[in-house]
């Protein structure tokens, strides 16, 4: 525990600014931040480790009180978030990062080249909703643990797995993979309704943009696709992937 921090040229507080800021940071350290008591509560109820603290001066801590607590303003702790009423609790956890044999098991969303942090948090939303294993970021996506991406996530990126590979490196182990992969394409043949979906199985849904690349594309099993009027050119992609998940739960 420290004494209350006033100013925000403190080292720590300039390290914590530092990591919510800055993805080089977040990289490095292997750490990102949580804001909000129950978001953090849901975290530690799953077993992340927490590293670090930042509260208010009113704030209780949670029972975990291993790691180092810094107490600062709410001036301060608006500053460091950049809100006018920011939460009055934050927490940095160690990421977690899996392999690709942990997806041989249950149901896994597999993401190309996404860039939007709030598409990818709503994302993980509806995957821990649906049962999920987790998420396969394939590519250029942006961060699982951008401070974007765990605030669309409300508390529910602590109860999935996240693994990173290149396209190269999942079609390369996709060759051993045992269950199925289901991509939505808009030249898919199927209605996403008509097929079963038993597990392990893999979603594949490509990017805001240009959808999946020829190759994951061609690596399905099936392609499938969601009927829309023809005036409506395509949907969200973290409407599509829940349209999806929804058909085919854990």
């Amino acid at each position: 525990m420290t004494g209350l921090i006033t100013s925000a040229a403190n080292a720590q507080v300039k390290a914590l600014r530092a990591l919510l800021e800055q993805k080089k940071e977040r990289i490095a350290s292997g750490t990102f931040v949580v804001e909000g008591e129950r978001n953090i509560n849901a975290a530690l109820a799953a077993g992340w480790l927490p590293v670090q603290f930042a509260a208010s001066p009113a704030v209780i801590l949670p029972p975990e009180r291993s790691a180092l607590c810094l107490r600062v303003t709410p001036e301060l702790m608006a500053r460091l978030v950049g809100k006018d009423n920011p939460q009055p609790l934050l927490a940095v956890f160690r990421q977690r990062w899996s392999e690709l044999s942990a997806a041989q098991r249950g149901l896994w969303v597999a993401l190309e080249d996404i860039h939007d942090p709030g598409n990818l948090g709503t994302i993980i939303r509806t995957a821990a909703a649906v049962g999920a294993q987790g998420l396969i970021l394939i590519g250029h996506c942006c961060e699982v643990y951008a401070p974007e991406s765990i605030r669309a996530s409300v508390g529910t990126f602590a109860h999935l797995q996240y693994i990173k590979c290149s396209a190269s490196e999942f079609l390369a182990w996709r060759t051993g993979y045992s269950g199925r992969v289901v991509a939505t394409h808009l030249q898919g043949s199927v209605d996403y309704r008509e097929p079963d979906y038993p597990q392990p199985l893999i979603l594949l849904m490509g990017s805001e943009s240009h959808g999946l690349s020829s190759g994951l594309t061609a690596s399905a099993d099936i392609k499938v696709r969601i009927p829309m009027r023809a005036e409506v050119e395509s949907l969200n992609i973290a409407s599509a992937t829940a349209v999806m998940l929804y058909q085919m739960p854990a």
